[in-house]
């Protein structure tokens, strides 16, 4: 009786490993740019790098010309670091896009534009997040940047989407042009949605600015898109508590945190990826301790601590 009752955890376990596993893949193709069709040569022009379908899965919804910058590319004004726009590294591998987000000139933008690997399902929560830096040559900054979930493909001539409703949208200014900045949001599906747009889907009206550098444009490299289902919380890919307290700090880290916990030893820590993968695991015995992500790139993970009654809780923490 008790082999059978240990037999059928076991498979319980399993079946939601593999569940959990299946809702936490991200559902957005090429999510880092890297899969390229051809690299650009002796170019001096950048444009169509997305809608010419040099980026594979990518492509524009208008007829605007989103850029893609790579590493592979011997025309060094569409280089990675350095480029016509700018000097930034990838936020991971050795490629991203650039689009214009704001032009005070007119209500011009450029977007760009994905097919999910499977269609949302209707009531489930899909998290999302993706990184965008503001151009260091003639910066000017704009807020406004979101992710549009649409039922069908786009492909129009209008030089703007503003009659599109963004389910994701940062309203901050982004003005660091060192630095990757996470956006980051949660969308309810309402069921058959299958392809994402990026850009600003916002009129100049509406759109606010700072001048950083001397430019009447507002232009962002973007990298690292990711959208996975993320409903129920899952292990590792939502913040959840229960009657574990802890704090984490500092958070974000630069690369280095602590735990701590009120009174119960830490027997075990795991640090995961947004998808829930996990990057590291530590057995502890105490009531606090030290862990070092230097090793990791820059980004969201996520903490799942236990404690030495088995209470857990999971915690987000933003490497910078």
């Amino acid at each position: 009786m008790v082999r059978i009752f240990k037999i059928s955890i076991f498979i319980v376990l399993l079946i939601l490993v593999q569940f959990l596993k299946a809702n936490s893949q991200n559902l957005v193709p090429n999510p880092s740019f890297e899969q390229i069709d051809t690299c650009y040569f002796f170019s001096t022009n950048c444009g169509g790098g997305v809608s010419s379908g040099k980026v594979l899965f990518w492509d524009s919804p208008t007829g605007a010309t989103s850029d893609l910058f790579m590493l592979c590319s011997s025309a060094p004004y569409c280089d990675v670091p350095t480029n016509y726009a700018g000097y930034q590294n990838a936020h991971t591998g050795s490629a991203y896009v650039g689009e214009e987000i704001y032009l005070a000139t007119g209500n011009n933008r450029e977007y760009i534009q994905s097919r999910l690997d499977s269609v949302l399902k209707i009531n489930h929560k899909y998290c999302v997040n993706f990184y965008v830096n503001l151009s260091n040559v003639g910066a000017l900054a704009s807020n406004n940047i979101g992710m549009f979930f649409s039922n069908t493909h786009t492909n129009i001539g209008a030089t703007n989407l503003s009659f599109c409703t963004p389910q994701i949208l940062d309203t901050a200014i982004i003005t660091d042009t060192t630095n990757w900045t996470l956006i980051s949001g949660e969308y309810i599906a309402l069921g058959g949605e299958q392809y994402i747009i990026i850009g600003n889907f916002n009129a100049n009206a509406t759109t606010s600015t700072i001048a950083v550098n001397n430019s009447t444009e507002s232009f962002y490299y973007i990298d690292d898109v990711n959208v996975w289902d993320c409903t129920g919380s899952g292990l590792g890919i939502t913040e959840a508590s229960e009657s574990l307290d802890l704090k984490i700090s500092p958070n974000p880290t630069s690369g280095i945190f602590t735990i701590n916990t009120s009174g119960m030893k830490i027997k075990e820590v795991k640090v995961m990826d947004v998808v829930g993968k996990e990057i590291m695991v530590r057995k502890v015995n105490e009531g606090s301790t030290t862990i070092d992500i230097n090793g990791m790139a820059k980004g969201v993970y996520f903490v799942r601590v236990m404690d030495e009654k088995g209470n857990v809780s999971v915690r987000r923490i933003v490497k910078e």
